[in-house]
């Protein structure tokens, strides 16, 4: 029996600390961690009954990892900029889309759309970003005011 590959890609997507201020970036960061911490498990990832969620939300980070059998997921965000070790583009959130596209933590792409909204052209996205995926988040985030 012949079986193909699971076909697998990343989604990065990488902050640009020189574009924004400390100050902008507070507000940016708050708004999320306030989002974050309201968020139930089937919220932040499609099936959480097949993964682990580990959450770690503290004064001056948010790390946050979705493993599951053979993906791990992550936000790792910082309230100061000047705790990223890259300073030109810092990997914030890694997601993994199936071969359709299609992300299964919901949290990335809404962290990814509320980011596009309040600092434009301060994030780099790197990988494919599923039209359905990015008007559910658009849905979600509007729904809880968040954009």
């Amino acid at each position: 029996m012949h079986t193909d590959p699971l076909e697998l890609e990343a989604l990065e997507l990488h902050l640009l600390p020189n574009k924004i201020t400390q100050a902008h970036w507070n507000n940016i960061y708050q708004v999320m961690k306030e989002y974050i911490e309201h968020l139930h498990e089937d919220q932040i990832a499609s099936y959480p009954e097949k993964a682990i969620i580990d959450r770690k939300i503290c004064t001056g980070h948010i790390h946050i990892h979705i493993k599951r059998s053979f993906t791990t997921d992550a936000v790792l965000l910082y309230s100061d900029l000047c705790s990223y070790i890259n300073k030109t583009s810092p990997l914030i959130l890694l997601g993994v889309t199936n071969e359709y596209g299609k992300l299964s933590t919901p949290l990335i792409m809404d962290l990814i759309v509320m980011m596009q909204s309040h600092i434009p052209g301060k994030v780099l996205i790197k990988g494919y970003i599923h039209p359905q995926d990015w008007l559910k988040s658009i849905d979600r985030l509007q729904k809880q005011g968040y954009i």
